[in-house]
């Protein structure tokens, strides 16, 4: 195989009388020009990483066609052979079939990108596509999901980041070689890339870490995984990093000391009476924030009405450009915002309700038991937490195609 060379060993830079196997990968096409032709060394990892250990399935799957079926390795072979008859129509069904029983094998042939999506998407159906036998974040998530390959370079990058145990993970300078982005990168990018998606999940994900049936979530990154990680730290690092956390910790004092300070002097005595201001101008300097929103109905409630005691001095409907940017709000959630807040008002707006800063909580049961019955297999619930920010902001757009007409009261009839 031209681009795979496997068998490769090394001496260990800690301990030279020990000797490290591994592999190496040459890719090419690649879309980003800095990263063609580059070579990338794959190495064993620990038992933890496994499944994403490449050399490990590289070398099991070479002894495997090796020793289980009639081709004979060359230099000139691809790793995986081509693969055409994968059904896409099996896929879409619940049928017990896997859509790959009249597949046609052809060795020394490249496999196609979308022969390799479609196998993918049969691997992920055959675990849980149809989100019958896992409960959880996993059935929320992965229902009517089509995955293609750039899951595994957005997901891998993220993992590489954020995800992995604390002594596995990477500097986006690594995120970044490994990538293939080049040194110059817009800021805006990598966090698009890397973060933007974390921060949507925050609310119906993050907030509920702590949860106690939070087991129910196995498969979520951001909540435990109910399997013990090895988070062990050398004792110098722990102490290392001891230090630093008490030296912030003092940092943080010596502010909140200047902030009391300050406090104190700005403050008015009783016999002072301070020059009259509106409340019009006390408005216009304050800068409103988007604040952490629990729940899908939190989210509509902070789109059309003000909550001062939240840092929320006027609706996010109201907001101008201008406001936005210096709220700091990411534009996905803000996109969110829009799109609940607006769906939510509109079914208010077709059972007589005009002012959607005014809608009831039975008018926001009644929602949920829409979309529950359309669109959510459990529609005998009535809890509004069956709906997640997420699984509604994906059915709103779906819902909205299968609209009979929004004149003749489309909520009131459902999706055809």
């Amino acid at each position: 195989m031209e681009k795979v060379t496997l068998g490769l060993s090394r001496p260990s830079s800690a301990d030279p009388s020990v000797s490290i196997p591994f592999g190496a990968y040459k890719l090419e096409g690649r879309k980003t020009e800095v990263a063609e032709g580059r070579c990338y060394n794959i190495h064993h990892l620990v038992e933890t990483e496994r499944p994403i250990d490449a050399l490990f399935h590289l070398t099991t799957w070479l002894t495997y066609v090796q020793d289980k079926t009639d081709h004979r390795w060359s230099d000139s072979d691809y790793v995986f052979p081509a693969l055409s008859n994968i059904s896409k129509t099996v896929l879409k069904t619940d049928s017990a079939l896997t859509g790959c029983e009249n597949v046609r094998v052809e060795w020394g042939k490249k496999m196609s990108e979308q022969a390799f999506i479609s196998l993918l998407n049969c691997a992920v159906r055959d675990l849980n596509r149809n989100g019958q036998r896992i409960r959880g974040y996993i059935r929320q998530e992965w229902h009517d999901i089509w995955f293609t390959s750039h899951t595994f370079r957005r997901a891998g990058a993220q993992y590489r980041l954020m995800f992995a145990a604390p002594e596995r993970r990477w500097s986006l300078r690594m995120v970044k070689w490994w990538a293939g982005w080049t040194q110059n990168e817009s800021a805006e990018t990598l966090v698009r890339y890397l973060l933007d998606q974390t921060a949507s999940d925050e609310d119906n994900q993050l907030a509920d870490c702590l949860a106690p049936d939070r087991d129910t979530h196995t498969g979520c990154p951001t909540t435990y995984s109910g399997k013990k990680r090895n988070v062990a730290v050398a004792e110098a690092q722990s102490s290392a990093l001891e230090k630093r956390m008490k030296k912030v910790e003092e940092s943080l004092r010596a502010v909140e000391d200047k902030i009391d300070l300050l406090i104190s002097v700005l403050r008015p005595t009783q016999g002072h009476n301070p020059m009259p201001t509106t409340t019009e101008q006390d408005d216009e300097d304050k800068t409103s924030a988007l604040p952490p929103a629990k729940d899908w109905k939190d989210l509509f409630y902070v789109y059309w009405k003000e909550d001062s005691s939240r840092h929320l001095f006027k609706p996010v409907c109201q907001w101008t450009n201008e406001e936005k940017k210096k709220s700091g709000a990411l534009p996905s959630r803000l996109s969110v915002a829009k799109l609940i807040g607006n769906d939510v008002a509109e079914f208010a707006a077709q059972r007589g309700i005009a002012n959607p800063a005014v809608v009831e909580e039975r008018t926001l049961s009644e929602y949920a038991a829409y979309y529950k019955k359309y669109w959510l297999e459990d529609g005998a619930s009535t809890s509004l937490d069956v709906l997640t920010i997420d699984t509604l902001a994906r059915f709103i757009p779906l819902d909205r195609k299968h609209r009979i007409s929004r004149s003749c009261h489309a909520y009131l009839n459902g999706p055809r």
